[in-house]
């Protein structure tokens, strides 16, 4: 006669107390790593280098005075002025520092530049077709030259962030002209985007602005003004805020 066994059933592991706290450090620790990793994927996004920023806090009056005109704006305080020409009518103001956290240098300069070119020793432009071809971004690469920014924005840049390379090697790119107006500024201004780099050092990329200003024509001179706002290239659009009040704060007054 056969016998059937009895039904028997596996017994399981204990899932004691230790195993249970196992698994929620196995879920902190996937937690920590998830947030870790969309932190990083966010700085890089907005920072592809992952460097930091510069906050700037006060603005100070800066002013230019000639004897055919006056030139003034804000800047932050923390730039210096480290060069000025009463003849030509500049001033250059700069900022070395470090950023926020303090693991990356951060460099800007800002230049006001009012020069009247005499007739009789420049060569002159037609300003009505500068005011055509900037108003309608129509050849203005052409007429940024006859208007010497290119030339303007190379030596600044040779001068503040590629100092010890082949200047020749430093390219300016010019995007096209905006017509803008302020307060104190209601014709004859644009604002050029601009980025400038240097073969000879790769790791350095400038990004800014210029403010170009048609200031008056006379018989004897043609007025030019410029204020230029750079900085590098990731210290450049955190602090848009900063460089809108330094555009808007621009008065140019010719005599």
């Amino acid at each position: 006669m056969s016998v059937t066994p009895p039904n028997k059933q596996i017994a399981k592991p204990s899932q004691g107390p230790a195993r249970h706290w196992i698994n929620i450090g196995i879920i902190l620790l996937i937690c920590v790593a998830v947030i870790v990793a969309v932190l990083v994927t966010g700085r890089n996004t907005k920072n592809p280098s992952g460097n930091s920023t510069y906050t700037y806090s006060s603005l100070v009056d800066s002013k230019l005075q000639g004897t055919r005109t006056s030139m003034e704006f804000l800047r932050p305080k923390v730039f210096s002025l480290s060069s000025s020409d009463s003849t030509l009518l500049k001033s250059s103001y700069v900022h070395s520092g470090k950023s926020n956290q303090g693991n990356q240098a951060v460099l800007g300069s800002i230049v006001g530049y009012a020069p009247h070119y005499i007739i009789d020793e420049n060569p002159t432009i037609d300003l009505s077709a500068v005011r055509n071809s900037f108003n309608n971004a129509s050849d203005y690469q052409n007429y940024a030259k006859q208007a010497y920014i290119t030339s303007f924005l190379s030596d600044e840049m040779n001068t503040s962030y590629f100092a010890g390379t082949n200047g020749s090697n430093t390219s300016v790119s010019l995007s096209q002209p905006k017509t803008i107006t302020t307060n104190n500024l209601a014709t004859d201004t644009w604002q050029f985007p601009f980025t400038a780099t240097n073969s000879g050092k790769p790791n350095v990329k400038v990004q800014g602005e210029v403010v170009f200003h048609l200031g008056k024509d006379t018989s004897v001179y043609n007025g030019y003004d410029y204020l230029m706002i750079s900085t590098v290239d990731y210290n450049w659009q955190p602090n848009q805020s900063i460089w809108q009040q330094i555009v808007n704060s621009l008065k140019i007054t010719d005599k």
